[in-house]
């Protein structure tokens, strides 16, 4: 069963990699190239279809503290799971924090209709699934130091 949980948590593991890796280069790009991408589109040097255009333009009215925020947030979540692949409990709660940041932060910069029920489901699939493997595989049971509380407890009794 534990091999099972492992490999369950590291397939897991390896999806938040990739979607929080790409979702925090992705912010950390978009604020720091939007004005230009801006600039550009307004020079009219790429020619888009209108409906396309009419997304641009929506786009471009995304604040740039909001594509930093995802960035630097979804950067917590990659630490998060980093952490929670060497079985560290610091790891799934800077992972929650952060799902939970990523649900809030589309509400305070982008208004209450940004706040989607796939998001919120996803968000607490993960969560639940990450703390079920965490928990089987005894990682709230252990400090940071990978130490049973009641092995070090034992061992000074001695």
């Amino acid at each position: 069963m534990v091999m099972k949980s492992t490999t369950t948590l590291y397939i897991l593991l390896v999806l938040t990699f990739i979607n929080s890796g790409l979702s925090m280069l992705s912010g950390i790009l978009m604020a720091a190239l939007l004005p230009q991408m801006e600039a550009i589109y307004a020079q009219g040097a790429i020619s888009l279809p209108t409906e396309f255009s009419v997304v641009m333009e929506n786009y471009f009215s995304i604040p740039r503290p909001y594509h930093l925020s995802v960035g630097i947030i979804n950067a917590l979540s990659l630490v998060g799971a980093i952490l929670m692949w060497k079985l560290r409990p610091t790891g799934f709660h800077c992972y929650t924090i952060a799902q939970l940041l990523l649900l809030i932060i589309p509400v305070v910069f982008l208004g209450k209709g940004y706040l989607g029920i796939g998001n919120i489901m996803f968000t607490l699939l993960f969560v639940a699934a990450y703390y079920y493997l965490m928990r089987s595989l005894g990682a709230f049971s252990r400090t940071e130091e990978g130490v049973n509380d009641t092995e070090n407890n034992d061992n000074t009794k001695q």
